[in-house]
């Protein structure tokens, strides 16, 4: 649970509770205040508030209220004291506020002088006696610490690097989708080696290899079955109707009305192409139909999502970022989803391909179609704000000529994918203790596995 930065005053009947809950989805029944005497709580994942003050409060359902400023992001307390006119001491003093129970008892016994009795009974109780008693003396209540304002100037990540402290809150409601220990202290070279590390971690050979051999020879071998084939041929209808919905049309009037001073359009760009190639492996995955996992798996295909990578390669890196940006949806294609099989990326690639050379109205109309499973999460909508909906909105009011930069993308693209090996893939094993043992591309992983099934086979 997280600690709500919070301010405190008093009028003669009133104490006035302001507490800022940044970065979350409001939601009212979520919200739980309970004061009972000197005792303040409220509760709104991820979180959580505990103060304790010199003076009783009540809970008067008539006279107590609490309301939330959207623009502020702040729930407004209003709370009636017990007694009227009685002053409330230290409001201006949070850690104070904050103490526990048993915080506020050591500091009152350390006034007292401990007394001992002449002649101590040893021995006279039992062990769970002594238990029990402990049990009832320790203090349950959770630990309070206040964040403390970093002097450091802040990371940003998202759209145009314009955000932060946003994905960090959201790891406390169970966001699986970020890679990164520390998104908000990551910096942009440090998230493509943790991108990396976690890439060759989460890659398993003998899963590639399974699904690879079943797509080949599931026609000669009755005991092989594969729906990789179905997928292989499946023709994403979007191509042919790139025209938008009433449905589409009312989400893009929804959307605020922002002007956009951009400081790097060529990684917005970079974004698209990976957002693209993210949602036509999910689309064709599921042959048509987002489903309830779809946010997950798209997010988990972008690095720009799931470790805020924006950079994809080091500074000093001879590889051209397009085929950068290939390599990497590949790599997490092969190493995340239920389907993984290089067959089907290069699929999901050529359908970027020709997403791009139908120009900017049908790149819209996908991305509209990938916004709608984080803009309605309860937990990774947090990637909408961060990214989707402004990218989206810059998308639609840009008035540069968007149509020409996706021809030209889409043919640098093709050219990339045409002179692409599989031996180009390559993930890193790591031994037991963590360091580099071999590296393993994915044409040596087929042919191994085809060796060793037509050795099985022959005996």
């Amino acid at each position: 649970m997280l600690t709500p930065y919070f301010t405190c005053t008093q009028d003669e009947e009133f104490v006035f509770i302001n507490i800022k809950v940044s970065h979350i989805r409001f939601d009212a029944p979520g919200v739980q205040i309970i004061a009972e005497n000197e005792l303040f709580i409220f509760s709104l994942s991820p979180y959580y508030l505990r103060l304790r003050f010199d003076k009783p409060l009540i809970d008067d359902e008539e006279r107590s209220n609490a309301h939330y400023e959207s623009k502020e992001e702040v729930i407004k307390v209003k709370m009636p004291k017990l007694n009227k006119g009685e002053v409330f001491q230290d409001l201006d003093l949070p850690q104070k506020l904050l103490a526990r129970a048993v915080d506020a008892d050591l500091k009152k016994d350390e006034t007292k002088e401990v007394k001992r009795p002449l002649i101590e009974e040893i021995g006279g109780k039992s062990d769970l006696e002594k238990t029990a008693e402990e049990g009832n003396a320790f203090n349950w209540e959770i630990n309070q610490t206040l964040e403390q304002p970093s002097t450091d100037l802040k990371i940003k990540y998202g759209f145009d690097n314009r955000y932060d402290s946003i994905v960090g809150v959201s790891l406390s409601n169970g966001n699986d989708i970020n890679e990164l220990d520390d998104p908000e202290h990551t910096k942009a070279d440090d998230r493509i080696k943790e991108r990396l590390l976690k890439e060759n971690f989460k890659f398993d050979p003998e899963y590639y290899a399974a699904d690879y051999m079943t797509s080949k020879y599931s026609e000669d071998d009755p005991d092989m079955y594969s729906e990789i084939k179905d997928l292989l041929c499946w023709e994403n209808p979007i191509m042919e109707n790139p025209d938008f919905t009433t449905e589409e049309n009312e989400r893009m009037l929804q959307l605020p009305k922002k002007t956009y001073l951009i400081t790097n359009q060529k990684s917005l760009y970079y974004s698209i192409l990976s957002l693209l190639f993210s949602y036509s492996y999910d689309v064709r995955e599921n042959q048509g139909d987002l489903n309830i996992e779809s946010a997950w798996a798209m997010g988990k295909l972008t690095p720009q999502i799931s470790s805020l990578d924006t950079q994809i390669v080091f500074n000093d890196s001879k590889t051209p970022l397009i085929k950068a940006l290939i390599i990497t949806g590949i790599r997490r294609a092969l190493s995340y989803p239920l389907h993984r099989h290089y067959g089907l990326a290069m699929k999901a690639w050529e359908d970027v391909v020709k997403m791009l050379q139908l120009g900017k109205k049908l790149v819209i109309k996908a991305l509209l179609t990938l916004r709608e499973p984080f803009r309605f999460h309860d937990v990774y909508y947090v990637y909408d704000k961060i990214l989707l909906e402004d990218l989206v909105n810059w998308l639609i009011n840009d008035p540069k000529d968007n149509d020409y930069v996706f021809k030209s993308l889409s043919k640098e693209l093709e050219t990339h994918l045409k002179n692409l090996q599989k031996n180009e893939i390559v993930f890193e094993q790591l031994d037991d203790e963590g360091d580099v043992d071999t590296f393993l591309d994915i044409q040596e992983i087929e042919t191994l596995a085809e060796a060793m099934y037509l050795e099985n086979k022959q005996t």
